[in-house]
């Protein structure tokens, strides 16, 4: 039977001697794993803990997160790609990882602005701005629920489900003359092409460096 995965063992701070590169790498290595995290978020079926007021809402919720952690990705891949250090590692790459490399940060110049408009609103937490754009901009056909409910010890709670409507007005500030469904049918394109382009950027890293440093 072929081997299905192979774990190596080392002490972290051997792995990680103190560099200001290092410090991107290690960065980035939480935000690889903070986006498999928001993306299953988005992307599962059910999750009945996550699911209590509706599937919509955790979906718009991991959608937030994801926006947030891109940012950071950003950030971080530009900063790297700058490093005067990380520079002899990136002649490693093969043709293909190079061209994926450059790709990505490229992907990253050009969208990290709008990405971080839609953040500063509703990417880390829930703004006063982006609260005040949505009640007064909503469309006059959502209607709002509003659910008492039984359940639990305490045989009381209540789900505010006009939430997530408030959220997805929220996203839409920054739209200009686009449709709302356009606008958000192009940040999700964004969203879904950053997630592939960072994914793909750190994996660099992970085959032509990090590798070699668990050895």
């Amino acid at each position: 039977m072929p081997l299905k995965s192979k774990t190596l063992f080392k002490q972290t701070r051997r792995v990680f001697t103190f560099s200001e590169m290092h410090a991107h790498i290690a960065r980035l290595a939480v935000l690889y794993e903070d986006l498999r995290i928001e993306t299953a978020g988005i992307m599962a079926d059910s999750l009945p803990t996550l699911d209590y007021s509706s599937k919509e809402y955790r979906v718009n919720y991991f959608l937030r997160r994801v926006i947030a952690t891109l940012i950071e990705v950003a950030e971080s891949l530009r900063k790297l790609n700058e490093d005067a250090e990380f520079q002899q590692i990136r002649t490693t790459f093969d043709i293909e990882q190079l061209q994926q490399w450059k790709v990505a940060i490229e992907f990253f110049k050009q969208f990290e602005p709008i990405l971080k408009l839609i953040r500063n609103d509703i990417g880390g937490h829930f703004g006063y701005t982006a609260a005040r754009f949505a009640i007064k901009n909503i469309d006059s056909s959502i209607v709002g629920q509003f659910e008492l409910c039984d359940e639990g010890p305490s045989k009381v709670g209540v789900k505010l489900h006009f939430a997530g409507d408030i959220a997805v007005a929220a996203m839409a500030r920054h739209r200009g003359e686009e449709s709302a469904e356009d606008f958000t049918m192009r940040i999700l394109q964004i969203v879904g092409d950053g997630n592939a382009h960072a994914i793909s950027a750190i994996d660099a890293i992970n085959a032509h460096y990090l590798l070699d440093r668990f050895k």
